[in-house]
């Protein structure tokens, strides 16, 4: 977590310090995939080892790239999507592609995908589209608003 927090407080744009800090992640997670093997196994059990200690680190690496997708958010680099959602979701990539993913890609070619797909999407045109209508929730009650 050392890395990740003087990554996100470096001297550079919100971009880059978003990117560098994935980097470090999907690095990180590479580096010790034996150990997360073993980690996602164990942790269904009760009160497993560690448990406390590993979601407490998570938290600030939700709160560390949470707070880079703000001020990125807030100088125009970035959608006005909601960062720490964001963040979780793109914590999320990066676990799901650490463990399910091709073990045969290079971390720097996870990296690329996963800050391609995060930053840009799917979307062949790479322009955001709202979809009001799919995602018209105002005829239900009890919705709520973000």
């Amino acid at each position: 977590t050392r890395t990740l927090r003087a990554t996100a407080h470096a001297h550079a744009s919100a971009r880059t310090r978003l990117m560098a800090m994935v980097k470090n992640v999907v690095e990180h997670f590479d580096k010790h995939r034996d150990f997360f093997q073993i980690v996602q196994r164990e942790w269904n059990v009760a009160r497993a080892p560690g448990r406390a200690a590993f979601l407490a680190r998570r938290a600030e690496a939700v709160e560390l790239f949470a707070s880079v997708l703000r001020e990125g958010r807030d100088a125009g680099v970035f959608r006005g999507v909601e960062p720490k959602a964001a963040a979780s979701m793109l914590l999320g990539m990066i676990r799901s592609n650490a463990r399910f993913g091709d073990p045969r890609q290079s971390p720097q070619q996870m990296t690329r995908l996963i800050l391609d797909v995060f930053l840009y999407g799917l979307s062949a045109s790479r322009k955001p589209k709202r979809h009001a209508k799919f995602f018209d929730d105002s005829r239900r009650k009890g919705t709520r608003k973000l």
